[in-house]
């Protein structure tokens, strides 16, 4: 009876540092932002929208985030049409200033604005520019592990905390056991009718951080999609003090 109570004691033990090392919500989260919101880079991108008619329409720009994404600024290199045109997201895109080129003036954007598409795109303002935006408009909780392209990944849901009205309802995230980089992220309108899904290609680490080098934002409404391709990308970059200003816009 002694050897059984001792291997039921061990087994509990065991069972209880298993449930221990298993990471809740908002760890996940945590760990999550970690991953995503290097302190500091800038990349030079190339974005083809995909229309549902079957259009395309390509751009390129140059995009400066720091503060962990809390401040970012993209400009547009190219088609001619817009180049530029630049974009200055602060306060995790509560704050958002436009320029331009055609008129060569700054404007700032209405509040809701970090809602809209950018530049016609499946991207939000405020999915460009978030920074730890989850941690402040959503409370994390864990679902049941899921398998995903061969993979096991923890999933990860958002929802609302009260008093927030974020842009979407429901969010979901496919994180990856290895280093908890999301591979693929549901949004969701309401509760259960989804949105859009972005798709975390291409996965490479660069300076120790994981990096999809290709998001595919695919619009479950309409059926255009918006590709993201990243050419280059710079860690650990150091901006002066006022680069993230109204006086950056200009060329």
């Amino acid at each position: 009876m002694r050897i059984f109570a001792i291997c039921v004691g061990c087994l509990i033990a065991l069972t209880a540092i298993s449930a221990a090392e298993e990471p809740t919500g908002k760890e996940l989260l945590d760990r999550m932002d970690k991953v995503l919101t290097p302190e500091s880079s800038q990349s030079t991108v190339v974005q083809t929208i995909e229309t549902s008619s079957g259009g395309t329409r390509d751009f390129t720009y140059i995009s400066f985030v720091g503060d962990s994404g809390a401040s970012s600024l993209i400009r547009y290199q190219s088609p001619r049409r817009v180049k530029d045109e630049a974009f200055l997201m602060l306060n995790n895109a509560d704050d958002i200033w436009a320029y331009f080129a055609r008129t060569r003036r700054v404007r700032k954007l209405a509040s809701h604005a970090r809602k809209k598409k950018l530049m016609g795109s499946d991207f939000t303002y405020e999915d460009m520019g978030g920074g730890n935006r989850y941690r402040e408009e959503y409370a994390p909780a864990r679902l049941p592990d899921k398998q995903y392209e061969g993979e096991t990944c923890y999933i990860l849901e958002l929802t609302p905390l009260p008093g927030e009205d974020p842009a979407y309802q429901r969010i979901v995230c496919y994180l990856r056991q290895s280093d908890y980089y999301p591979c693929r992220i549901d949004y969701y309108e309401d509760k259960d009718e989804l949105l859009k899904i972005l798709y975390m290609k291409e996965i490479e680490v660069i300076d120790r951080f994981p990096t999809a080098m290709k998001m595919v934002m695919h619009n479950q409404e309409d059926g255009s999609e918006t590709i993201i391709a990243i050419k280059e990308i710079t860690y650990r970059v150091t901006f002066d003090k006022n680069f993230f200003s109204e006086r950056s816009l200009k060329p």
